[in-house]
């Protein structure tokens, strides 16, 4: 590292410091106010739940009350145990998966199914790993996994069936118009009214 990056370096980091210094004062007061929630203060409980329903506290619904949200994080604990990388790599790409499987403008249901497929998806790979990690399982512990392997996978595909689904159900249907309006390939239409021979199909038409 050259001087002057070590300069820039330092710069910066004077620069980031009053930013997590406030960001660290806020965290501190969030959670001197759950905890004063957690012990009863009615009046921090109504404040709470105002912030719960209020555009500013989306954040923190989606923390503390997206059970989804929970579920993927102990899966994600329960794997990656004190190796915070490996947990920061599976948030980042559940992130990506999430993106990938919802596009630009998922519905609700959408959503809520995207979720159930990403805790599969954790689920199937977590029982995976965790089989091909016991190398000196005994014959019934090695049956126990694979059993976990199977139901895990039961579930994945499950999950990726119904999101097929309901996005199948969730397209828009074509009105009559839009029907009529179609253009017609003239090519198919004289195809289906020929038979393999090349004779005409019984019913057609044939010009003499």
């Amino acid at each position: 590292m050259t001087a002057e990056n070590g300069e820039d370096t330092v710069k910066n980091n004077q620069k980031a410091a009053p930013a997590r210094a406030k960001l660290q004062a806020k965290l501190q007061e969030l959670e001197g106010f759950l905890t004063r929630a957690n012990k009863g203060d009615d009046k921090v409980l109504t404040a709470l739940r105002d912030l719960l329903r209020e555009p500013d506290g989306a954040w923190l619904l989606t923390t503390l009350g997206d059970l989804a949200v929970a579920a993927r994080n102990r899966f994600i604990d329960r794997y990656a145990r004190d190796q915070r990388v490996i947990g920061e790599a599976l948030t980042i790409k559940l992130d990506q998966l999430r993106a990938e499987l919802s596009g630009p403008d998922p519905s609700p249901l959408e959503k809520l199914l995207v979720e159930r497929v990403l805790i599969c998806w954790l689920q199937v790979h977590i029982a995976d790993c965790t089989f091909a990690g016991a190398t000196n399982a005994t014959l019934n512990q090695g049956e126990y996994y694979q059993r976990n392997q199977s139901r895990a996978q039961v579930r994945y595909l499950a999950a990726i069936k119904m999101l097929v689904m309901i996005r199948k159900l969730l397209q828009p249907t074509l009105s009559p118009l839009e029907i009529a309006s179609r253009p017609v390939n003239e090519t198919a239409g004289t195809e289906v009214g020929l038979r393999r021979d090349g004779r005409p199909a019984m019913g057609v038409a044939v010009e003499n």
